[in-house]
């Protein structure tokens, strides 16, 4: 496996190198091996003195490479218990939050989500995050509001919407059943 990692990216260096390119751009990987392989050419651009350059719109987290963008702050009454969230500055949070404070009885769904089917749809913008980790809230097609309360892999794609700040307890205040869950603009 790294045979192949390695030669690809030797590949892909003595490409760039061969077309003239003075300048190797880093561009969002979507997996590790992907992260690896652009961490890979980059270090060897530099060891042949060319410059590379990262895309603005990105930062390194521990958990890979995530857009770096403006959030903005709203609760989320689950159960009775408040968790502060940060939502995506996206076509569908700014409609979303237009509609808010919104109050729904959220339907269970696998043992690791809670859904509720908007009268309206939403704008879009799918993709497949592959893993869901708890608090992160999703639209799935145009009109599904989706609240994860549990961790799990996926291969459906969704609208991210935005995430708790702090899930610590979700799981418990969701329950195993229907919840009523409140969204409303932060103070």
């Amino acid at each position: 496996m790294k045979n192949v990692l390695l030669s690809t990216c030797l590949a892909i260096s003595l490409i760039l190198t061969a077309c003239g390119n003075k300048r190797a751009a880093v561009i969002e990987p979507e997996t590790t091996a992907n992260r690896e392989s652009a961490v890979i050419a980059a270090t060897e651009a530099e060891s042949r003195g060319e410059t590379t350059e990262t895309i603005p719109e990105i930062q390194e987290t521990g958990l890979g490479m995530e857009p770096t963008e403006t959030l903005l702050t709203i609760n989320i009454s689950v159960g009775g218990r408040v968790f502060p969230a940060k939502l995506y500055d996206n076509a569908a949070t700014r409609e979303l939050m237009a509609r808010m404070p919104l109050e729904l009885d959220m339907s269970e769904l696998h043992g690791n989500e809670k859904y509720y089917y908007l009268p309206e749809v939403l704008p879009t913008d799918s993709e497949n995050p592959g893993s869901i980790h708890t608090g992160d809230l999703m639209l799935y097609g145009s009109d599904c509001l989706v609240l994860f309360y549990e961790d799990f892999q996926s291969s459906f794609s969704y609208t991210r919407l935005g995430y708790l700040e702090d899930p610590a307890g979700l799981s418990e205040a969701a329950g195993a059943d229907s919840v009523t869950v409140t969204f409303e603009t932060a103070e």
